[in-house]
């Protein structure tokens, strides 16, 4: 039963972080370095729009911070 759920919590992870190469990248490069990425990625995905710089930041520094927390949640719950 744990074993399920571990499992179906692994998938909700996959899909939250899904434009996140692999989660050992993403520790090693740093928050910076991830929020920096989400970033361009996201105003390549609007069609690369002119001063939105500071909304896009924001946008990918909360989806980096979101998914920060949810792997840490995971690790907790896993080996707490």
């Amino acid at each position: 039963m744990i074993w399920l759920v571990i499992i179906i919590i692994l998938s909700l992870l996959a899909v939250w972080l899904k434009d996140i190469d692999n989660v050992s990248h993403f520790a090693e490069a740093g928050r910076e370095r991830e929020i920096a990425r989400q970033a361009k990625s996201i105003w390549q995905r609007r069609g690369k729009p002119q001063g939105k710089d500071t909304e896009i930041w924001l946008e990918a520094e909360k989806k980096v911070d979101s998914a920060c927390e949810l792997y840490e949640k995971i690790i907790k719950f896993i080996a707490p």
